[in-house]
């Protein structure tokens, strides 16, 4: 289930606020996320991008103590290499649903 890690939109939303199930966020560090914001995307060459997401700032918790976790309060920077591909094409029954979205 989501952590709420947003607001509603409306002040004062009545129940439910949104279309799926959330959980509130906890001061326990087990089940408090670490945040990472976008940062840059670049393409290291044509085969490959590079996404870079950099932590927003230092969670002000202990780390988690559950036995065989490793902190991740040390990484300050995530980077993901992507390989650039060009879309599938899409499956023939993909295909014809898409033009005929009601089949009778």
């Amino acid at each position: 289930m989501p952590i709420e890690t947003f607001r509603p939109w409306i002040k004062n939303a009545k129940w439910p606020m949104f279309m799926f199930n959330t959980r509130p966020a906890k001061n326990d560090p087990c089940e408090t996320p670490h945040w990472f914001f976008f940062e840059s995307i670049e393409s290291e060459n044509k085969d490959v991008y590079v996404t870079t997401y950099t932590r927003a700032e230092k969670r002000r918790l202990s780390p988690c103590s559950l036995g065989g976790n490793h902190s991740a309060d040390r990484i300050n920077r995530v980077q993901v290499f992507s390989p650039a591909k060009t879309r599938l094409k899409p499956y023939k029954s993909e295909r014809e649903n898409s033009k005929n979205p009601n089949p009778k």
